[in-house]
């Protein structure tokens, strides 16, 4: 049966076809398995960002004045422009957002590792997050997996060296979230052969410019109201409050208010939200097997996630803006599964084995991360097996 699917795997074709099932059955699966965040769930009704958007979808999206949510501005308007009721049309967008990220995270981990077989990996090891997943298709009002779909798109261009995708696809992410634009300093650092080069340095600033630039016109066509008392005196609390009861968004007053608080009351229960409690123990062990071989591409991928870690420093959430770190940690997970199977004669395949569990573990956890001893169970299964193939493959050669 494993020769025969892996037979399959030359087929591009075929391959291609089982990628766009694959997803979609699994994003469907998670979505049966889902308590959405639908009018009639108790926690509809609490002062989120769902209401921000909905309210810009059934407005004009320009009329809007509550900063950050009026300058992600796509997302609202496409529900708008959709020929369904706005919560089929926003649930349409998310669905549709997932499931192309997980064939998107295909064709990258393909592209990153040269395999067919890590591609479904990758793709597995997308669909066992639950902050990804299971929480876009909960909160889907939210631009945050459609997001997440066009940034592993412009990383995609960046590994397959098309410029016009990466930039095309930044350009139109920011529209919708303005976190797609961590990916721009990635142009350089995935593709520079030395520390400094100043042809790419330019290179990457022209192709950021038109990124940077949508960023500015969105934000010059719609000035942020959060202080002018008179216009938040015509919003009800649901659109008006930010996060902590306030209004406010300043970069200032927030880090004061959010950021200082964090750094301050820093604990081992805080890196573990930061890391585990985000990514789940599969995507951060993998990692750490080949720490030495992982290093420079760390390295390479420092400035991603150095800004995707600053996002605590303003914001209420965590795990939900995290979570958006994936792609990088997906790329060492690949890089480090990789290199077990290949000094130890491991078919891939036994990597997307371990992953699907990992998928099966989502797809049955009520929360959006499965219990920590499920998690570990599996991880302790793997590497069971592992020690075991290791002692065989010694007396195999003494």
């Amino acid at each position: 049966m494993i020769q025969n699917f892996t037979a399959l795997l030359q087929e591009p074709r075929k391959v291609a076809v089982l990628v766009l099932l694959l997803s979609l059955f699994l994003t469907g699966s998670m979505l049966l398995s889902t308590n959405l965040l639908t009018p009639s769930n108790p926690e509809f009704d609490q002062p989120w960002d769902h209401h921000k958007y909905i309210y810009m979808a059934e407005q004009d999206p320009l009329d809007f004045h509550i900063a950050p949510f009026c300058w992600r501005i796509l997302n609202p308007l496409l529900a708008k422009w959709l020929p369904f009721d706005l919560q089929s049309n926003f649930l349409l967008i998310t669905f549709t957002g997932i499931w192309i990220t997980g064939v998107a995270v295909f064709f990258l981990a393909n592209r990153f590792t040269n395999s067919v077989a890590f591609g479904f990996v990758g793709m597995l090891i997308y669909f066992s997050l639950g902050w990804a997943v299971k929480y876009g298709l909960y909160n889907f009002w939210l631009p945050d997996s459609f997001s997440m779909m066009l940034m592993i798109v412009a990383i995609y261009g960046i590994l397959t060296k098309n410029d016009y995708l990466f930039m095309f696809f930044s350009l139109i992410g920011v529209g919708f979230k303005e976190g797609v634009i961590f990916v721009t300093p990635l142009y350089y650092t995935l593709n520079t052969d030395r520390f400094y080069n100043w042809r790419l340095i330019r290179k990457n600033v022209f192709l950021a410019l038109p990124v940077v630039v949508f960023l500015i016109i969105i934000r010059i066509l719609i000035p942020p109201l959060n202080d002018d008392l008179k216009y938040l005196s015509t919003l009800p609390d649901t659109l008006k409050i930010v996060q902590e009861g306030v209004s406010t968004y300043n970069y200032g007053a927030l880090v004061k208010m959010i950021g200082l608080q964090r750094l301050n009351t820093l604990t081992i229960k805080s890196v573990y939200d930061y890391s585990i409690g985000t990514f789940g123990v599969w995507l951060v062990f993998l990692p750490l097997v080949c720490i030495r071989k992982n290093s420079q591409l760390f390295v390479r991928l420092l400035p991603f996630l150095l800004l995707v870690y600053a996002q605590p420093l303003f914001a209420i959430n965590t795990r939900r803006l995290l979570i958006i770190g994936f792609p990088a940690l997906l790329l060492l997970a690949l890089n480090g599964a990789k290199t077990v199977s290949e000094r130890l004669q491991i078919n891939p395949l036994f990597f997307a084995f371990f992953s699907f569990l990992y998928v099966i573990l989502n797809l049955i956890s009520p929360d959006f991360m499965p219990p920590i001893f499920l998690q570990l169970s599996v991880l302790g299964s793997f590497l069971l097996l592992i020690f075991t193939w290791w002692r065989i493959d010694i007396h195999r050669f003494k």
